[in-house]
């Protein structure tokens, strides 16, 4: 064991700190369902609500009016990103372009957007979120979408190849 003392240097307490400045901000309005308002317990209100979800940093919050353009705008619900999780809601066939977002011991909503890329750019927006809410120390590193998604090509009946071919 080491006996010396440490003493704290003099300009100790007294830094010039960068001014903050948030560079993760994003405001659509999207449909919202609560699918569970905690961890194991149904919402009872599972209707789609429009709303404007807004991502500053590492917070989400929900508005019925457009954030924008009025100031002082309290918002309808709020939650820190902090051990949130989300992911394409593929188990969720009514509705395209969904995605689920888990709050961490709080509640899950799917979240509908207009388009593919419209869902791509929310999950990449809400992932960033996620990854600088969380502790430098626990972080993981970001799961990053690179993998295409293969469509099926249908082949005309003079394209196809008989099954004895394909497996020779």
């Amino acid at each position: 064991m080491n006996d010396r003392i440490v003493l704290p240097r003099e300009e100790e307490g007294f830094e010039m700190l960068p001014k903050y400045e948030c560079t993760l901000e994003k405001i659509a309005p999207v449909y919202v369902k609560c699918e569970q308002i905690r961890p194991e317990v149904r919402s009872t209100n599972r209707a789609w609500r429009f709303l404007y979800i807004k991502i500053f940093g590492t917070l989400i919050l929900a508005y019925k009016q457009n954030p924008k353009y009025k100031k002082n705008l309290r918002p309808t619900w709020s939650y820190s990103m902090q051990g949130a999780q989300v992911a394409v809601a593929t188990d969720y066939m009514k509705h395209r372009h969904v995605l689920r977002l888990r709050i961490a011991n709080g509640p899950q909503f799917l979240i509908k957007t207009y388009t593919e890329l419209d869902k791509l750019n929310w999950i990449d927006s809400l992932e960033s979120s996620i990854n600088i809410s969380s502790d430098l120390d626990y972080r993981k590193m970001p799961q990053f979408i690179t993998l295409r998604v293969r469509h099926r090509r249908n082949l005309r009946q003079s394209d196809r190849r008989p099954m004895e071919e394909t497996l020779g």
